[in-house]
């Protein structure tokens, strides 16, 4: 068992940038609605807004930059306050207004939120914890992970199961950025499920490694766990003898090479399907293949 992450099909998102997306989105509505016959007054221009853009990332010093941000935010407010009018005037069409922003009352939703946590993080220079943040007017489920000291990804974090023929026995997609060893358990009782059995041995990365996820495997009838980091355990703990430890040690690290395999041989670096239920069907669609080119050549 190893965890990976896959990324979302989203821009570096800047302060700046979530901002002009979320108002780019509202003039697509502003002219959705001129179709229909309905005027609606913005009080907000794109050309100036682009001009903003552009001027925050050439900012000589954060001062500066503070002024831009702050000028930003007081564009975009009136537009946030506008959403009674845009909702009242929804109603007029008598259909639903939707996009790849999703509902009018969400993206009204996301945009006060963009504006919140960069006048937070910005002009107050607040810490925002990742629960609250938004990464993307257009992709909203992306999450914010982050491994050890590696650089910051934007995706969402994925469980990948193998066993001794290679295959990929099971794949889960999971939500927000647990820790390895808070996802053990149910992972393991997934694989039992899946596969009508309880594995006889099991090998995970140290990341997994805790007291209780032995106690837990042990409890459901795994007679070997192996963990590549004790972190507190002994290896009789874990394994009935020291070579076996060491066999499943060496055996899990072949995880690596199918995880390598499936990301660079069925391009799987990056889900671009739109929304969640299309980056888990692309991704599933990609686990699917990897392991009927594994049959097939077996």
């Amino acid at each position: 068992m190893d965890t990976t992450v896959i990324k979302c099909n989203i821009h570096e998102p800047t302060d700046s940038s979530l901002i002009a997306d979320a108002l780019r989105c509202v003039s697509k509505v502003v002219h959705e609605f001129r179709s229909r016959g309905l005027s609606i007054y913005t009080r907000f221009s794109q050309k100036s807004a682009k001009k903003l853009v552009l001027a925050i990332l050439g900012a000589k010093d954060e001062e500066e930059r503070k002024d831009l941000y702050a000028a930003r935010i007081e564009k975009a407010k009136p537009v946030i306050y506008q959403r009674r009018l845009f909702l009242e005037a929804e109603k007029k069409t008598g259909t639903e207004i939707k996009g790849t922003f999703g509902t009018l009352p969400e993206l009204f939703d996301k945009l006060e939120k963009i504006v919140s946590q960069t006048e937070r993080r910005v002009i107050f220079e607040e810490r925002v914890p990742t629960s609250e943040k938004i990464v993307s007017v257009f992709e909203s489920h992306c999450d914010i992970i982050v491994k050890d000291r590696r650089e910051t990804q934007f995706g969402h974090k994925v469980m990948v199961t193998t066993g001794p023929s290679r295959l990929i026995l099971d794949f889960e997609v999971l939500a927000g950025n647990p820790a390895d060893a808070e996802v053990f358990e149910n992972s393991l009782e997934r694989l039992t499920g899946v596969t009508g059995r309880v594995p006889t041995q099991v090998a995970a990365d140290g990341g997994f490694s805790s007291i209780e996820n032995v106690e837990h495997a042990k409890g459901l009838g795994v007679k070997d766990v192996a963990f590549s980091k004790y972190r507190g355990l002994e290896i009789l703990d874990m394994c009935k003898t020291v070579g076996v430890f060491k066999a499943l040690r060496n055996f899990r690290a072949g995880i690596e090479g199918d995880i390598s395999n499936l990301k660079r041989g069925f391009d799987i670096f990056k889900c671009v399907w739109k929304g969640l239920y299309g980056f888990v069907k692309q991704a599933w669609s990609r686990v699917c293949a990897y392991n009927l080119a594994l049959l097939h050549t077996s």
